[in-house]
């Protein structure tokens, strides 16, 4: 949390077999080396982060959001896929049903 202060971090609360589900389609998300661990595409914004190859195709209106709001989905998260294409909706509902544990920024509700 103190190397991305200007994001937030929202826990949600699920069964574990939610979480079991989350943690396998996270493993199935990234590119291998051939070690077997995630291929990395390049370097993050900060000093500390990666970028790491996906096996998926995004585009409009599957995106970044609209991924992590399906997986939270999945994984049985109060989060409405449709309404999360952007990434203010998408924090708006984790806020609204999850527990806020980080924010150093000011959102305002995008309905």
């Amino acid at each position: 949390m103190q190397q991305c202060p200007n994001s937030e971090v929202i826990e949600f609360e699920m069964t574990e077999q939610g979480l079991e589900r989350l943690r396998k389609k996270l493993q199935l998300a990234f590119k291998r080396d051939p070690n077997g661990k995630p291929a990395v595409a390049g370097p993050g914004k900060i000093a500390t982060s990666k970028f790491f190859e996906g096996t998926e195709t995004y585009f409009l209106p599957k995106t970044c959001n609209w991924w992590a709001a399906q997986n939270l989905d999945e994984a049985g998260g109060p989060i409405r896929v449709s309404a999360a294409i952007v990434a203010d909706n998408l924090c708006w509902q984790g806020r609204k049903h999850g527990k806020l544990l980080a924010s150093q920024t000011t959102m305002q509700d995008p309905l």
